[in-house]
């Protein structure tokens, strides 16, 4: 993360997560459905303004691998 401009910027994690040995058939992602048990935190961690989107965005990218 990049916290040079704390507090008035804006971090984004993009995830890219893919299988090897499973085909687009045999897997797949979901988020769980509510938000506040998306992402988890230590204890010993204070982000008192960290925010999870409500709209977060999903795409597929199928790609073969020789």
């Amino acid at each position: 993360m990049d916290l040079k401009k704390f507090p008035m910027d804006k971090q984004k994690c993009h995830l890219k997560m893919e299988s090897y040995g499973y085909t687009t058939h045999q897997l797949l992602f979901e988020w769980v459905a509510k938000i506040d048990e998306r992402v988890e935190f230590s204890d010993d961690l204070e982000l008192p303004e960290f925010v999870t989107p409500p709209n977060i965005s999903t795409e597929t990218c199928v790609v073969k691998y020789l």
